[in-house]
């Protein structure tokens, strides 16, 4: 019987190992691609860097846009077809939403609310100031 639980605590440990290894790898591998986009951005290939972007998880995008301060994510951001911003924007975490929501003009803004699921709208309008509604 003490083979047995010692087998399944080892063969726990090996699952969970090789698992930090891929998650490690994953990480590295996102970790370059980011690496790629800021290069991309410096140099100003806004077009290239725009279709890289767009070939991405929406979630992965806001992550990486969160990355440029708040002129040049908005740059970017608007740049973007509407719905992918619109994606890439409701997962963005709530300060940067915040901040960015002071960017878009009245017409801008109802756009992207318009592209925006109505989950994403109620999210952003509870995480909005009153001054900012």
């Amino acid at each position: 019987m003490i083979n047995f639980w010692a087998f399944n605590i080892y063969l726990c440990f090996e699952i969970q190992k090789n698992i930090m290894a891929e998650i490690v790898e994953q990480e590295e591998e996102l970790r370059n691609i980011y690496d790629h986009l800021h290069q991309l951005f410096e140099e100003q290939e806004y077009e290239k860097l725009q279709e890289e972007l767009t070939e991405m998880e929406e979630v992965e995008a806001a992550d990486f846009l969160s990355e440029l301060d708040i002129d040049d994510a908005f740059l970017i951001l608007n740049r973007l077809q509407p719905e992918f911003r619109a994606e890439i924007f409701a997962n963005f975490d709530h300060y940067l939403q915040r901040k960015l929501v002071e960017y878009f003009s009245p017409r801008e803004l109802a756009d992207l609310l318009m592209d925006m699921s109505s989950d994403d709208r109620v999210d952003l309008f509870q995480n909005l100031s009153v001054d900012i509604q």
